[in-house]
């Protein structure tokens, strides 16, 4: 099951919502992250690959996001 802590928002400077996703991966212990680039995900895709907690793949169509994930797994 996946655990979610969110921060509070009434903080005084609440985490961009990229920011918030890549806490919930790191602290679920997901690390492969294989996405296919789109503009509205550039600040997570940027963070992701920033951050050498995680392995990134970055693929040309949906179904190789699937299959390198279905491979890891496996």
């Amino acid at each position: 099951m996946l655990r979610v802590t969110l921060p509070h928002q009434n903080g005084p400077k609440a985490m961009a919502w990229s920011d918030t996703f890549l806490g919930i991966l790191k602290e679920n212990d997901v690390r492969l992250i294989s996405f296919v680039p789109v503009n509205v995900l550039t600040p997570l895709i940027k963070g992701v690959t920033a951050d050498n907690y995680f392995l990134s793949v970055n693929a040309t169509r949906e179904d190789e996001t699937l299959g390198t994930v279905t491979g890891a797994y496996a």
